[in-house]
């Protein structure tokens, strides 16, 4: 009696025809699909790069263009992304070159070659660092410097002098940070922070206001 009632179950699941009770705990992954279909693949990178909920968003518009792509979930604290992908149309160095073309640095998280990197230590905090140093310098100035350095107009074409040269160089050095990002937000179609970043930038620079 009890061998018949199993097999009644097993005959009534979807999607399985075998009778391998395990089956049942296979039918679909993560994602809502059935884990079973021929070329689905799935992969996690590690985004070291990817800071928000508008890097996601990016990188989402980004992948929704290439052909195979299905899914994507992750998380900005954990800097990670599972993406689910048709095998048959694409794999997954093609998905790591549109991530990267949107300005984001992809690993694939299982690859033993991949080592995690310390935030402080990371390639942003050093560019972080260097900007800093010489917004610093360039404070120094404009509060010690005297009448020959320091600037003291603001406006279209107004003469940075030291300080505001200083304040040059660290928003280049910072916007290394941010503006490969922008230009692969612009890409993707997507006006990100990064994008209005960039503007505000270009912007400052553009009337004189150096410091900002």
């Amino acid at each position: 009696m009890i061998d018949a009632e199993s097999s009644e179950t097993r005959q009534e699941s979807p999607g399985c025809d075998c009778t391998d009770p395990s089956c049942a705990t296979r039918d679909s992954d993560e994602f809502g699909a059935p884990s079973g279909i021929v070329g689905r693949g799935v992969v996690e990178f590690r985004i070291e790069d990817m800071d928000c909920a508008s890097c996601m968003a990016t990188i989402r518009a980004g992948l929704s263009r290439q052909p195979g792509f299905v899914e994507m979930t992750g998380s900005p604290v954990s800097r990670s992304l599972t993406i689910a992908y048709d095998e048959h149309l694409t794999d997954t160095e093609a998905l790591r070159r549109v991530i990267g073309d949107l300005g984001y640095r992809a690993h694939v998280a299982a690859a033993e070659s991949y080592e995690r990197v310390q935030i402080w230590r990371s390639r942003r905090a050093l560019l972080t660092y260097v900007s800093g140093g010489f917004f610093l310098a360039g404070l120094l100035v404009r509060l010690l410097g005297g009448e020959g350095l320091a600037s003291h107009s603001s406006g279209f074409g107004a003469s940075p002098g030291l300080d505001g040269t200083l304040f040059l160089v660290a928003a280049a050095v910072g916007a290394w940070n941010f503006l490969p990002k922008a230009l692969g937000a612009l890409r993707a179609g997507v006006l990100d922070m990064h994008v209005l970043m960039a503007l505000a930038v270009v912007g400052a620079a553009a009337i004189g206001e150096y410091m900002e």
